[in-house]
């Protein structure tokens, strides 16, 4: 993916061009179609282009307008062009060419601060307005891009990656420690929606706009799906039919591309819905195909997925790549040694499949690989399905929903049945001192020996629990603000999705790879909040609305498939954790050194479990303590951030 970045001197000194060119340097494997830079009075902005899109081919940044009064530097792509286009002709607006980089800067001439709502793709980007010395800059409403930003005395700075920011020499690489504790203890990681793994670091949440002018920075939201109005429709299949319309554009639109495209394909709904509307598309069109990679275990016959991968490959304009999870040493210590490197140590820890498909897409041609991400988010789980029945006294979908729960093989029915009824039946002033004092025991189980909070380092306890108690509570709110919209889809202004963005975005970057994902498009992302409740419930089915409207599209096994959740990618994560225990000590060796942990984490408790570990080998706590080593031997690699 491309890649940005710029920095900024309030009284218009400084050596900004050569600051940025230290950053872009840094990320220039992003930049493989040419890597140039703007600059002005204090200010200078870098761009590393990675060319996905036929119009990216013309596409010249930094862009400058042509009265000379603004410069942008986008790294992205506008799904809605035609749309955006008429708006922009209809407001006069003369368009030079046909680039999205064009595109976005007439937005903002036209609309000012008002400009992202109107732009629809992912997409970061900074506009510098040369009169007004003013930075004004914003980030898709999915978190397809990551846009990092750190500012000091008299300076303001960003870039696509954290390192890109520390090679600058303007902020020192001071590890975040609640960050670091948020992966290791809870995933609290996919709650903070400012904090990166560096402390002087910070990123622009999803669907916000950030500004700096005169010395002032200010942060806002400008995406508000749930305040959207309600649709409705005659009839559940006039609903499915809409969704598949929107789901059939947000892909179609992601096809656009100078390569080959490729799509991650495990089996399941999500996957398989982007690649059959994919290869529908293609057949439509002519002769194009889909490579579609998958996922699967060595031994075939214990892999679940498989039996639906198989029946995917038969699909028209599809050619199907298989990557076992039996790799070989020789790939699992060429990831090892490209971890010092890695942006984030989340690169290897969370998206170590991703790699490896990166890597053979990347082989095969492809500049381009989609992805079914966030498609779990848009509906209930039986779970939820079943809390939302309840709590809305919802009692005529509770058989469907409990159908839902046996065909899908969720334990706890009756218990959960039980314990809701109960909860709803109490009176609310009861609920609530029941509430804080279960939330009081669980913190207290967190903190022990084996508990989720066990790694806390006594010091940092106290700040570390207020803070995160903070976090929840924030979302909790956004919550009770919004009763009607469910929990699950309300944590899709979260991070929760741009997590999983973040770490893979750079890895595909320097793969010269554009991951899409046509879920979470903004028009279906908006579509799902706004649909009917029993669109998104599990009344029978999880996804019954999205089974539905692939019919024609998927084969009947494939929409039927009962199994849901997991994640095809466990046992490559086995794989690597025995080859290091075996090949690699040094990663393993890392967290035991108690000195240089000391002020961050509690060594004691790391020693402990990673002496148990070496010794059992305990298959149940492989890929947690892989994740343990990763994270730790990264920032083993640059001691400079782990002073106290």
């Amino acid at each position: 993916m491309s890649a940005i970045a710029g920095v900024f001197y309030f009284d218009g000194a400084g050596p900004a061009m050569e600051q940025v060119k230290r950053m872009t340097t840094h990320m220039q494997a992003r930049g493989p179609d040419g890597i140039s830079h703007w600059s002005g009075p204090g200010i200078a902005l870098g761009y590393c282009q990675l060319c996905t899109t036929p119009e990216s081919l013309h596409e010249k940044q930094p862009l400058m307008n042509e009265s000379g009064t603004a410069v942008l530097v986008f790294a992205g792509r506008v799904d809605n062009r035609q749309d955006l286009r008429s708006e922009l002709l209809s407001h006069g607006s003369i368009l030079r060419d046909d680039t999205d980089a064009e595109l976005v800067l007439k937005a903002w001439e036209v609309w000012q601060e008002d400009s992202p709502d109107r732009i629809i793709g992912d997409f970061v980007y900074f506009i510098w307005d040369l009169q007004a010395r003013r930075l004004f800059g914003a980030r898709d409403v999915a978190g397809n891009r990551a846009l990092y930003y750190t500012s000091g005395n008299g300076w303001f700075a960003f870039a696509s990656e954290t390192r890109a920011l520390i090679a600058s020499g303007l902020v020192a690489p001071a590890f975040n420690e609640f960050s670091i504790l948020d992966y290791i203890s809870v995933e609290n990681d996919r709650i903070d929606q400012f904090a990166s793994i560096y402390r002087d670091i910070c990123k622009l949440p999803l669907g916000h706009a950030i500004c700096m002018e005169k010395g002032r920075l200010t942060v806002t939201r400008y995406w508000h799906p749930e305040k959207l109005s309600p649709l409705v429709f005659s009839s559940q299949s006039e609903c499915e039919k809409s969704f598949r319309e929107i789901l059939f554009e947000a892909t179609r639109c992601r096809l656009r591309s100078t390569s080959n495209v490729g799509a991650c394909l495990s089996g399941g709904m999500d996957s398989s819905s982007v690649a059959g509307l994919a290869c529908k598309i293609y057949s439509n069109n002519g002769s194009e195909y889909l490579h579609a990679y998958s996922l699967v275990q060595a031994d075939r016959s214990k892999c679940a997925d498989w039996p639906y991968i198989r029946r995917m490959q038969k699909t028209p304009n599809l050619i199907s790549n298989i990557i076992s999870s039996d790799f070989s040493d020789q790939q699992c210590q060429m990831l090892l040694d490209e971890l010092p490197a890695m942006a984030t140590p989340y690169e290897l820890s969370d998206r170590l499949t991703d790699r490896l498909i990166a890597e053979q897409a990347s082989s095969d041609g492809c500049r381009v690989l989609l992805d079914g991400m966030a498609g779990d988010m848009l509906f209930l789980t039986p779970e939820h399905s079943l809390e939302y029945v309840f709590r809305h006294h919802m009692y005529r979908h509770l058989p469907d929903v409990i159908i839902a729960h046996y065909r899908h093989g969720i334990s706890g029915l009756w218990t959960n049945i039980f314990k809701k009824t109960l909860r709803f039946a109490l009176p609310a002033q009861v609920m609530s001192k029941y509430r804080k004092s279960l939330d009081k025991l669980r913190m207290q189980d967190a903190l022990k020996k084996n508990g989720k909070f066990q790694y806390l380092p006594q010091a940092l306890a106290p700040a570390y629990i207020e803070r995160t108690n903070a976090l929840i509570e924030y979302w909790e709110k956004l919550r009770s603000n919004n009763p009607l919209i469910p929990a699950e889809q309300l944590w899709l202004l979260s991070p929760m999705v741009s997590f999983a963005y973040e770490s893979k975005e750079a890895m595909m970057g320097r793969k010269h790879i554009e991951q899409r994902g046509p879920f979470s498009d903004r028009r279906v992302m908006e579509f799902a909040f706004r649909m009917p409740m029993e669109a998104k419930l599990s009344l029978g089915w999880f996804k019954h609305t999205l089974r539905g409207s692939m019919s024609g599209i998927l084969p009947p096994e494939v929409r039927q498939r009962h199994a849901v959740g997991g994640h095809p990618g466990w046992k490559f994560m086995e794989r690597l954790a025995e080859y290091c225990i075996i090949n690699a000590p040094a990663i393993w060796q890392g967290p035991m050194n108690s000195k240089t942990y000391s002020h961050l984490i509690n060594a004691e408790r790391v020693r402990e479990n990673f002496g148990n570990f070496s010794i059992n080998h305990d298959p149940a706590n492989k890929i947690d303590m892989l994740s343990l080593a990763v994270i730790f031997y990264w920032m083993h690699t640059d001691k400079s951030a782990l002073d106290p």
